[in-house]
């Protein structure tokens, strides 16, 4: 299976929206877009597969750009034939590209087939919460 990992265009939306509804619950809006956030798709012959968005971000502290890794999706029909392993490679490869010095991520704790593809290309779960204000 021929997976290509490319950036998201605006034909990718009904699809992605699909994708995004049936993994996360979430509905993404068509117009919101980041010059720090880069959406990406993974596609099979001309078929949306999967998505992902790269938040570039600078740690002041650190004083070193990162990428915060969100949305990591593949169409639930498709789960478990190696696309998010190929989504993880790009990721990886992109970010050392970019000169980034990590990649980050958070995860729901019921996520645990993405837990084993995390932590299968090096990534460690930290010891910590995530905390939320709506407003």
């Amino acid at each position: 299976m021929n997976v290509e990992i490319r950036r998201y265009n605006d034909n990718d939306f009904e699809k992605v929206f699909t994708i995004l509804k049936e993994n996360f619950q979430v509905e993404k809006v068509r117009e919101s877009k980041s010059a720090d956030s880069l959406e990406f798709v993974a596609v099979i012959d001309t078929s949306v597969v999967g998505y992902f968005i790269l938040r570039r971000v600078f740690d002041v502290v650190k004083a070193s750009n990162y990428f915060f890794l969100e949305y990591v999706c593949v169409d639930k029909a498709l789960q478990n034939k190696g696309i998010g392993q190929k989504i993880m490679e790009f990721v990886i490869n992109f970010a050392k590209e970019e000169n980034a010095s990590y990649i980050e991520l958070t995860s729901s704790y019921t996520r645990e087939v993405a837990h084993h593809i995390y932590e299968k290309y090096g990534f460690v779960k930290r010891e910590s919460n995530i905390f939320r204000r709506s407003l």
